[in-house]
């Protein structure tokens, strides 16, 4: 039976936190270990979980940070102390059924050495647990993506997530790639994982229903709400230029800490796919430029000319790991007649 140990930020969460504890403490399967890293809460969140140590079936290592690191930081440092093989992120708020170590555990009997994470679909509730009707993940059907099969952007919630623990311990965390999303300065613990599991091997989805992912006044991360058609279409086409070259950034600091990270691994094969990712990383930051400059064009020929030459480079079908499809190109299309065009700080008059 794999060793899995879980990993559990707080701060805090008092108000939702027992409750969790005792899911973890009715798994069918039971953890190696619960290990906390509390960010210095104020509220009776460490009196909590000393508490439910004191009768856990499991060993429980509570350690309160010197310093606040905030969630991210404290995620990784925490699952840098596990002792598993591998690590389940655990959100204080949420509610695990009672088989979502024993499913995880199946899959990793059932992988290979190249598995890296597993992904488990979870009911997204309220505060309260009423169910919303919805899935998050929504996973229909167990499938298993091969090395760099998901696209470089791509990230999953670390609630649902077990992750392989030498991509956690044995990769410097410290010193990770900006995020491409507004709301964070730098990656989050789950985007670190996803992008290092897409780097190094495979990852294993699983459609049964394993937690219960609750969303509430207090929640950290995530915007959940559900958009119409129109709404989504017009929020992908606030992305300009400024984004698309803001992306190409991310793409290349990706690339660089990959890289980075090759260079610092003994292991010849940890060190190809790292120098792959590296590679494809970089793949996706020339398209981004390409799309970028399709925005930044003034003139309606020099817009179409771009869009051609993107076609027919292949920047909207292909890898997955770079590709966004039709629904990039149709963008593209609009933007390159006129039709959709969001002003840049730093448009440019003419393009090259």
């Amino acid at each position: 039976m794999p060793r899995i140990s879980i990993a559990m930020s707080t701060y805090n969460g008092e108000k939702f936190l027992r409750e969790q504890l005792d899911s973890l403490a009715a798994q069918t399967c039971l953890p190696l270990e619960l290990v906390v890293g509390d960010d210095r809460s104020t509220d009776n969140t460490v009196a909590i979980l000393e508490s439910f140590a004191a009768t856990a079936p499991f060993p429980v290592s509570i350690s309160v940070n010197e310093k606040n690191l905030g969630f991210a930081d404290n995620f990784l440092a925490t699952a840098s102390r596990c002792k598993g093989d591998w690590v389940a992120f655990c959100d204080q708020d949420d509610v695990w059924l009672p088989n979502r170590i024993a499913d995880a555990a199946s899959e990793v009997e059932r992988g290979d050495e190249d598995l890296m994470l597993v992904v488990q679909a979870a009911e997204l509730v309220d505060a309260s647990l009423n169910k919303t009707g919805r899935r998050l993940p929504d996973i229909r059907r167990r499938r298993i993506v091969p090395p760099n099969g998901h696209y470089g952007f791509w990230q999953i919630a670390g609630f649902s997530q077990t992750v392989r623990s030498k991509l956690l311990s044995e990769f410097d965390w410290s010193n990770r790639p900006i995020s491409e999303h507004p709301c964070f300065r730098w990656q989050p613990h789950d985007k670190w994982a996803c992008m290092l599991a897409n780097a190094l091997g495979k990852t294993a989805y699983l459609p049964q229903v394993a937690a219960l992912y609750r969303r509430h006044e207090s929640t950290v991360t995530g915007d959940y709400e559900r958009q119409s058609l129109t709404n989504k279409i017009a929020t992908a086409s606030t992305a300009g230029e400024d984004q698309y070259r803001f992306l190409q950034r991310v793409a290349h600091e990706s690339r660089d800490t990959l890289l980075r990270l090759s260079e610092a691994t003994t292991d010849a094969t940890m060190k190809r796919r790292l120098v792959n990712g590296a590679e494809a990383y970089n793949r996706l930051a020339i398209i981004q430029l390409a799309r970028a400059d399709i925005h930044g064009c003034q003139s309606l020929g020099k817009r179409l000319s771009k869009l051609a030459g993107n076609i027919k480079s292949g920047v909207y079908f292909g890898s997955p790991f770079t590709a966004r499809g039709l629904s990039s190109l149709a963008k593209d299309i609009s933007v390159a007649l006129g039709k959709s065009r969001v002003p840049s700080e730093n448009a440019s008059q003419t393009c090259d």
